[in-house]
């Protein structure tokens, strides 16, 4: 009975402790909500707004968001918060409490709040105001301001700053992303790289509005990925396989692959369309039409393949993010099959990171 009245309790300051969702008249509804160490509580909304501040109003405090060594609790939807509130009371933000929001977009801060932990907004690429409740001359708020761009990769030039704000000056932000398929959530691992293959008509789905994946992908996608990634430039199809498919823009895009020596096939006369992409022949496809970029020396993993090619592409690729090892680290894979979802990850690592 008494953990019924203490949960009653908690859900009670909860609700009491973000009073700016209903003021701003926002229809938005609550997403999650939970409490951290030293009397702090956080509420995310389904518009992305996200508060985080005393569980009681009253408190003298003063209160410090604490540290993440592993994350923060709302960092699995780190993709869909658009709006930061800190609530009145927080005087110091610990390190990694926002990293990688990439999609923050407005930042309210409190009076008196100072301390930014390290990476504490690392990754917030997307900010673009900043929210005070005093004045521009404000000790603290420089002193916070001072240590926000400090090792973090925020944009601080093209930061607008609003002084003398409250809670009232909160507006919905706009609608997070959204997934055009219903196999891709927006917190999937993939969901960056299907997203943005849609949306630049790099890749689309599989029928039914789903993507698929976890299906095997095929040479000839990721050739054809890679094409339309190059503006689908055209091509004379070429006679120099006996197993080319039977759709056109694939014919194209494996010509495409052949005349900028990204493929060679199998040397035998056959691309192998329908057989599925290995990592390390993804690696290679990429790396060739990245222009085949000499890497800065050869990665150490201990199934590196002997082919020079495989073993430069796949070394270039671990050195520029575009994928890392498996397992714990000493093994790259290179014969494993790729699937759709890992594909348009790499494709997006390398184009867009």
């Amino acid at each position: 009975m008494k953990k019924v009245l203490s949960v009653l309790l908690a859900l009670c300051l909860i609700i009491g402790a973000v009073p700016m969702f209903a003021s701003a008249g926002s229809t938005a509804g609550l997403r999650d909500t939970g409490e951290l160490e030293g009397g702090l509580t956080w509420t995310l909304m389904t518009d992305g707004a996200l508060s985080v501040g005393p569980a009681d109003p009253e408190s003298p405090g003063p209160f410090t968001i604490p540290y993440f060594a592993s994350g923060a609790p709302w960092s699995k939807y780190k993709l869909d918060i658009r709006t930061v509130f800190i609530r009145k009371g927080v005087e110091g933000v610990g390190g990694n409490a926002f990293n990688g929001c990439k999609n923050l977009e407005q930042l309210y801060i409190p009076l008196g709040l100072a301390g930014c932990g390290p990476d504490a907004f690392s990754g917030c690429t997307g900010l673009k105001a900043i929210h005070f409740a005093g004045s521009d001359s404000d000790e603290y708020f420089r002193e916070f301001c001072a240590k926000l761009s400090f090792g973090s990769s925020v944009p601080t030039d093209r930061i607008e700053y609003h002084y003398n704000c409250d809670n009232t000056d909160y507006v919905s932000p706009p609608p997070a992303p959204s997934s055009p398929f219903s196999d891709v959530k927006i917190d999937d691992y993939f969901a960056d790289g299907a997203i943005w293959a849609y949306q630049f008509g790099i890749a689309y789905g599989t029928g039914g509005e789903k993507f698929s994946p976890g299906k095997t992908c095929t040479r000839d996608q990721i050739v054809t990925f890679l094409y339309r990634a190059k503006g689908s430039p055209a091509v004379t199809v070429t006679n120099q396989f006996t197993d080319m498919p039977k759709s056109d823009e694939f014919k194209r895009a494996i010509s495409w692959a052949v005349e900028n020596n990204i493929t060679v096939g199998d040397g035998k006369g056959h691309f192998l369309p329908a057989k599925g992409c290995t990592r390390a022949e993804a690696m290679t496809f990429i790396w060739r039409a990245a222009g085949k970029p000499e890497p800065v020396s050869i990665a150490s993993f201990a199934d590196m393949p002997s082919n020079s090619d495989f073993q430069k592409a796949i070394s270039w690729a671990y050195e520029n993010g575009v994928t890392s090892g498996i397992g714990d680290g000493t093994r790259f894979g290179p014969n494993n099959t790729c699937t759709r979802g890992q594909i348009v990850t790499f494709l997006y690592n390398w184009m867009e990171k």
